[in-house]
């Protein structure tokens, strides 16, 4: 029990800094209270700072207070609680700093105080090494009310909309978001005006004046220009017929990771030596194969069993379960030879020695299923789908003075708001991006995920697997970083594949970073089995969170969790996931759907056969003006940065660690990552189309957009 002091009164110096994120108003105008407790339970009894209306903690203001209270020497605890509020405006706190007999105390809250908050003293420190039970008693009481605010959303049916999905925290509307989750409302208001429906309607009027018309392949051009400076065109957009470009745009685009090394043609195909061997310089597909030349996008059954959606009005859309062969030629570049729309249709077998109209028209059929795979596989799926239930679990089970709170909140923090938005603006049948998708979000999510493994996030590993067998499903990995499972790892194999070499070198980065943590907080295995807090998180995350359908093998999640190697790999997946990975397939959205013939993400008639493309057949295929808008629209709005005080990889404005080896680390992180920009932008000005959507600066710390 907490002992109110009976000793004589000393005067304590009180900062308080707040931060520039308060709900409501700029001014709070409430009367904040405070009370200390000493290392031996006893308490000051409440302090208060300021009157109700007192123009105190206003947003980013420090203010300071002279405050005379009983002596409990020098607090290891805060308490801070609002009162006799009319209208209650959550206050934003960054952090309290408390000076007692020269002595000071700092106190990282970063965090909202909406009644009452009981904070720590800034030292991270592990569950078994918190030997005060004063502190002990209120990191249990932070982590008891995180499980009863944050709640997971009930366990779906099986034929619930939700089944078969990672879960997520029970809320529907941005009102009912815990505010843990808003690194600052500007940011979450920003969002409530649903950028997609803008853009569309802001597209709409521009074009109703202009009176445009879809009825040639450059009429495509003024959709996106709707969203563009004047004068602004992207330079591959003059090129983006040839083949060359179509390969470029695979590796180094918006989904490389659907790229993988082909070793055997697949059974669901019947393309052939027959097909391909004059462009392969008159060798054989089993040679060059063996040679690690031949390399693959195969969606021929991973969307074998989704439903296509409708457009609005009724009219069915069309993606094929097609696959594309590329062979990497003499100068190392990679170039489609074949393309099947259909399995077991020799009659949709297309290669550059077709006509010129039915291969560009088989290219745009091939990367429909590209971009819906893309959209609600690698970026839905393995981003926002994974993450948010690690963010959840450790949330609810880790209080903020842990070491891994710190070292993951930068990175975890943003992910519910944006889901929320997301499941009801993109994913709900009926959303914008629906209409201009040939798939369903909620249904392609739910089919990849079934085989959805952790160690599909672990980037290094998957580098040196070769067509390797999930023993668990029987089934090969789905290809959520195929290129990885499949031998991309050679670059003089594979060549110019920019987005493997940089995402690698950032993984080593992170990892690096990551280690200097967490083998500060946790020398040894002992200590990762001892801290019951972090043992509690993996426990929600692999029984509620992701693997709470798979009892068996928990999605490949280490749990219960046993060493440090294991939580290293954890948290280095987790950041390079919620940063690189996210930022690579999200960002270069709009740049390579915003041009429709492109890289369409519907089509509107059923795959051709051989000698049936004629330019008014390409016209009558690809998307019209409602499916064009909602999808350029929509991926516009999904490559916008997020306002200002949303973090890039390496920023940490908030300073949650206090100790000197984990600032050091921050300071090495940051040293590397510019060194590893210098040797990118070296690199880019030494070739013909530079990869920059892994530069730092572009990179965003967490899943906020």
């Amino acid at each position: 029990m907490e002992l109110v002091a009976k000793r004589g009164k000393v005067e304590y110096e009180i900062v308080i800094e707040t931060a520039n994120a308060c709900v409501g108003s700029a001014r709070n105008g409430n009367s904040l209270i405070i009370e200390l407790t000493g290392r031996d339970g006893t308490v000051t009894g409440p302090i208060q700072l300021n009157e109700i209306g007192d123009e105190n903690f206003s947003r980013g203001n420090i203010d300071g207070f002279l405050k005379s209270a009983v002596d409990v020497g020098l607090p290891i605890l805060v308490r801070l609680e609002l009162r006799d509020i009319e209208g209650k405006n959550p206050l934003g706190v960054r952090r309290v700093k408390v000076w007692y007999r020269g002595r000071k105390v700092v106190f990282p809250v970063h965090d909202w105080v909406e009644n009452e908050l009981n904070v720590a003293t800034g030292e991270a420190v592990p569950y078994h090494k918190v030997h005060n039970p004063h502190v002990m008693a209120v990191l249990k009481r932070e982590v008891k009310y995180a499980r009863e605010v944050l709640r997971w959303v009930p366990r779906p049916g099986p034929t619930d909309s939700k089944a078969n999905l990672p879960r997520f925290v029970d809320v529907h509307m941005v009102s009912e978001i815990p505010l843990i989750f808003r690194p600052t409302e500007q940011w979450t208001l920003s969002l409530e005006h649903n950028p997609v429906h803008a853009n569309v309607a802001k597209a709409v009027d521009l074009l109703k004046m202009t009176k445009a018309e879809l009825n040639s392949l450059e009429s495509y051009h003024v959709l996106y220009k709707v969203f563009e400076e004047p004068g602004k065109r992207s330079e591959f957009l003059d090129r983006w017929r040839s083949d060359e470009e179509y390969g470029r745009q695979q590796l180094n685009g918006i989904a490389p990771m659907a790229l993988e090394r082909c070793s055997n043609i697949p059974e669901t195909s019947q393309i052939s030596d027959v097909h391909v061997k004059t462009l392969l310089g008159g060798k054989t597909l089993t040679g060059e194969m063996k040679a690690g030349k031949v390399y693959m996008t195969d969606f021929t059954t991973i969307i074998r069993d989704v439903k296509r959606n409708k457009q609005q009005q009724g009219q069915q859309m069309y993606c094929p379960d097609s696959i594309c062969l590329y062979h990497v030629n003499c100068s190392g570049d990679l170039f489609p030879v074949a393309i099947q729309l259909v399995p077991g249709d020799p009659d949709t077998i297309f290669t550059p020695e077709n006509s010129e109209l039915d291969w560009l028209l088989a290219k745009m059929y091939h990367k429909v299923a590209f971009g819906c795979v893309h959209e609600w596989y690698h970026h839905f799926l393995l981003t926002h789908g994974v993450m948010e239930p690690v963010a959840v679990a450790m949330f609810r089970s880790l209080p903020r003075s842990h070491p891994i709170y710190k070292l993951m909140k930068p990175h975890l923090q943003t992910i519910t708001v944006i889901n929320v938005f997301g499941r009801a603006d993109l994913l709900a049948s009926g959303s914008g991006a629906n209409s201009a998708m040939a798939l369903g979000g909620d249904e392609t999510s739910r089919e990849t995920f079934k085989t959805f493994d952790m160690n599909d996030l672990n980037f290094p590993e998957l580098m040196k697997k070769r067509g390797v067998t999930n023993t668990k499903t029987g089934l090969k990995y789905l290809r959520s970083f195929a290129y990885l499972i499949l031998g991309l790892n050679d670059p003089k194999l594979l060549p110019k594949f920019y987005f493997r070499d940089d995402a690698t070198r950032l993984w080593e980065i992170i990892e690096h970073f990551a280690a200097t943590v967490i083998r500060h907080y946790y020398p040894s295995d002992e200590d990762i089995v001892a801290d019951r807090f972090l043992q509690d998180m993996m426990e929600d995350l692999a029984t509620d969170g992701l693997g709470w359908e798979d009892e068996k093998h928990r999605k490949g999640l280490p749990y219960p969790l046993r060493t440090v190697d294991q939580l290293i790999l954890l948290c280095t997946s987790v950041i390079f996931t919620s940063s690189v990975h996210h930022s690579a397939v999200n960002f270069p959205q709009y740049d390579q759907y915003k041009y429709i013939p492109n890289s369409p993400l519907a089509m509107r008639l059923p795959p051709h056969k051989k000698g049936e493309a004629t330019m008014e057949r390409i016209m009558n295929s690809l998307p019209d003006m409602p499916m064009s808008l909602a999808a350029v629209a929509t991926t516009s709005s999904l490559s916008s940065y997020a306002p200002d005080e949303i973090l890039l990889l390496g920023d940490y404005p908030v300073k949650l660690f206090v100790e000197k080896k984990a600032k050091a680390a921050m300071r090495t992180f940051r040293r590397q990552l510019d060194k590893y920009r210098a040797d990118v932008k070296k690199r880019n000005n030494e070739v013909p189309y530079p990869y920059e959507w892994l530069l730092p600066e572009k990179i965003a710390a967490s899943i906020s957009i």
